[in-house]
């Protein structure tokens, strides 16, 4: 005999033990979002508060001359080769801005094809658009268990100058 679908939908209060009434559930609704809206504020005051001073006046000044001569190296033009390794003969658009203030510029890529970009558009390709593949072993009791992550490239930048 087959059974109607609405028959096998619980209601929520049926998955607890304890059958609260409804009153009861609010309540208990209400006080787990007053505990989350307390962690959180406490984590925004926490984070403003290492924003706000932290470093000395001198740290600041180094920090910002690092940045300056960063972003110096990283506007170098570099000549190179775009591969596509996720969808072969493939093109790709990505917006792209590396430091605040910076202008979003938009990349368009087409697989083979040689360019000539900012050695931090080429060094952002190269590092950051991968993603990892997982892969699960078995211990000794059966379980799986996570074991190394394989990194694997969706896109290659080639210099044909020194990155």
């Amino acid at each position: 005999m087959l059974k109607s679908p609405e028959s096998d939908i619980k209601e929520p209060s049926e998955f607890n033990e304890s059958k609260l009434t409804e009153n009861e559930e609010k309540k208990v609704w209400e006080n787990k979002k007053d505990n989350f809206t307390e962690l959180h504020h406490n984590y925004v005051k926490e984070i403003s508060e290492f924003n706000e001073s932290k470093l000395t006046t001198e740290e600041k000044k180094k920090t910002s001359e690092k940045i300056e001569k960063d972003k110096i190296e990283n506007s170098k033009l570099v000549k190179g080769v775009f591969k596509n390794s996720e969808c072969p003969g493939g093109d790709v658009t990505f917006a792209y801005r590396m430091y605040k203030g910076d202008p979003v510029r938009t990349y368009h890529f087409v697989d083979g094809q040689e360019y000539t970009i900012p050695l931090g558009v080429a060094r952002h390709i190269n590092r950051q658009c991968k993603y990892k593949k997982s892969k699960y072993l078995i211990d000794k009791d059966g379980n799986k268990i996570i074991g190394r992550d394989t990194p694997i490239e969706r896109y290659q930048f080639i210099s044909q100058d020194y990155m």
